[in-house]
């Protein structure tokens, strides 16, 4: 299975890439805080903005303690929320705090984050 992946800090650009999957019932987006790392991109409530109807929707938390996003995040009704353990205050906390939402979570690594981190 191979999975678009939009991450853009323009909601035009956004738009843009996200007409470009009409039939594909998958997307990911990846979310920026410019905190965790350089990458700064739209919020998840900017993405309110879309049709995700009929759309499986993965959203990845590059962030900051992305337990405080989730909140923001779950609004989108998302299939699963994946959030990177660097910056995470805890990660329990986090899969916990996604399962209310009724959200799969996930933990993302980077790449030389050794996994005995989760």
């Amino acid at each position: 299975m191979i999975t678009p992946i939009i991450m853009e800090s323009s909601m035009g650009e956004v738009k843009r890439k996200f007409a470009l999957l009409s039939g594909i019932d998958r997307v990911h987006f990846d979310i920026g805080d410019g905190l965790f790392s350089d990458l700064l991109s739209i919020a998840p409530a900017d993405l309110q903005e879309l049709d995700l109807t009929g759309k499986e929707v993965d959203i990845h938390l590059l962030v900051d303690d992305p337990t405080e996003w989730i909140e923001e995040s779950v609004a989108l009704q998302p299939k699963r929320l994946i959030g990177q353990v660097e910056h995470m205050g805890s990660q329990v906390a986090f899969i916990e705090a996604a399962k209310e939402y009724g959200v799969q979570p996930g933990l993302a690594l980077e790449i030389h984050t050794p996994v005995e981190e989760l």
